[in-house]
C-alpha cells in the first residue's frame, strides 16, 4: 500500500478552504496537530466509529464464516485497514486510537499465522497441507545449509510437470483422504497467502531508513507475535518459498540495520526476533545467523584498550551489552547449539 512509503497526503485547495471554514481551525493548529492526516478531522464521535471498525475488522476474522469464505485478498485488507489507522492515528498523536489499532493487529497476525498451520491452505496444489511436516521429518536439525524450497515440492504426490490427480477418495498407506480438485485457471492456485503479504509488510514497516522509530517498535512487536505464533515456521517457508525469501532478504536486511539503534526498545526487539528466527528456520538462515552472531551480539560486546590511556573502551553502552548478553543466553539454553556452531561454522573453511 501506499501509506507505507509515501508521506502523508496533502489537503487539496477544496479540502483547505472546507477546512479552513471549520470552526475548530484555530484549536487544531495552535495543539500542532497534523492536518494532512485524515484522523486529524475526525471529531469524538468519528473516533469512536473506527474503534467500532478496528472491533468489528477483527471479529469478521476470528469468526466462523471469516475463516472460511474472506479471500486472501479481503484478509489482507482487514490487516491494512488496521494498519492505516495505526499509521494515521500515529502521526495525529491519537495514543488511544493507535493503541486499539495495535491490538487490533496483533489480533489479525494471531489469527491469521496462528490458524496457517492446523488447516489446509486454499492455495496448496498439493495432496493436503499435513504432507510438508512429514516431508520434514527426516531433516537434519545440525545442519544449517541453505535448503531449496522448490525441491521440496518434489515430495509430494506428483511434481510441478505431472498432471494433477483427480478428484475423489485418494489412498495411501491403508489412509484414505478426500482431494478436491479446481480447474487450473481458478483464482485461488494463483492467489498469494495473506500471511505471505503480511509478512511482507511487516518486514517494510521494519525499515529504518523510511520508517520512525514508533513505526519500527510496532512492526518489530508484530513480527515476534507472528513468529511465536506460527507451529511450524520451517514447513511454511517451504510452502510458501517468497515467505522465506521475504524472511531471508528484507528481514534480515533491516534486522541488521536495527541493530545499529541506540533505543534500547528497538535494539531488545530486534534480538529477541533474531532468537525466534533462529528457533523457526534456523535451517535456512545459515548465512544470516553468522552475520547476526559476529555483526550484532559480538559487535555490541567488543571491546579495545585506549593507546593514549591504556583502557577498555567498550563499543556500546552497559544496557546494550546486558541485552546482547541476555539473548546469548537464550541461545545457549539450546541443547546442540555448540554443536551445531562447530559443524556448521568452525568446520566450515568458508565461515569466519
Amino acid at each position: 500500500p501506499s501509506f507505507l512509503t509515501q508521506p502523508p497526503r496533502l489537503l487539496s485547495s477544496h479540502e483547505a478552504r472546507r477546512h479552513n471554514g471549520s470552526p475548530n481551525r484555530r484549536t487544531k493548529r495552535q495543539s500542532g496537530e497534523d492536518i494532512s492526516s485524515p484522523l486529524s478531522l475526525f471529531s469524538a464521535e468519528d473516533e469512536h466509529v473506527v474503534l467500532k471498525l478496528l472491533s468489528l475488522s477483527v471479529q469478521v476474522l476470528r469468526c466462523p464464516a471469516g475463516r472460511n469464505y474472506l479471500s486472501q485478498a479481503d484478509i489482507v485488507g482487514v490487516f491494512d485497514t488496521c494498519l492505516h489507522v495505526a499509521i494515521a492515528a500515529g502521526a495525529s498523536k491519537r495514543s488511544l486510537l493507535r493503541s486499539a489499532a495495535a491490538d487490533a493487529l496483533s489480533h489479525c497476525v494471531i489469527v491469521v499465522f496462528g490458524t496457517s498451520g492446523r488447516r489446509k491452505m486454499t492455495t496448496t496444489t498439493g495432496k493436503y497441507a499435513g504432507d510438508i511436516g512429514a516431508g520434514n521429518a527426516s531433516d537434519s536439525d545440525d545442519d544449517w545449509g541453505e535448503k531449496d524450497p522448490t525441491a521440496e515440492s518434489t515430495r509430494s504426490g506428483y511434481s510441478s510437470e505431472q498432471e494433477e490427480p483427480p478428484g475423489g477418495v485418494h489412498e495411501e498407506n491403508g489412509m484414505t483422504s478426500t482431494i478436491i480438485t479446481s480447474s487450473p485457471d481458478c483464482s485461488q492456485l494463483t492467489e498469494e497467502p495473506a500471511l505471505v503479504a503480511i509478512m511482507h509488510r511487516l518486514a517494510a514497516l521494519a525499515d529504518p531508513l523510511r520508517q520512525d522509530n514508533s513505526i519500527c517498535i510496532l512492526a518489530l512487536t508484530l513480527l515476534n507475535i507472528t513468529l511465536e505464533t506460527m507451529s511450524d515456521v520451517d514447513a511454511l517457508s517451504v510452502q510458501f518459498p517468497r515467505l522465506l525469501s521475504v524472511m531471508q532478504n528484507d528481514l534480515c536486511r533491516n534486522l541488521l540495520r536495527l541493530s545499529t539503534s541506540q533505543d534500547l526498545s528497538i535494539l531488545g526487539l530486534t534480538l529477541r526476533v533474531i532468537f525466534n528466527l533462529f528457533n523457526g528456520i534456523k535451517d535456512h538462515l545459515k548465512v544470516q545467523l553468522e552475520v547476526f552472531i559476529t555483526s550484532v551480539h559480538l559487535r555490541i560486546l567488543s571491546s579495545s584498550i585506549s593507546p593514549q590511556t591504556r583502557e577498555r573502551v567498550w563499543s556500546s553502552s552497559p544496557e546494550q551489552r546486558e541485552l546482547a548478553l541476555e539473548s546469548l543466553v537464550e541461545f545457549c539454553r539450546e541443547n546442540m547449539l555448540m554443536t551445531d556452531i562447530y559443524l556448521n561454522y568452525d568446520c566450515d573453511i568458508k565461515c569466519t
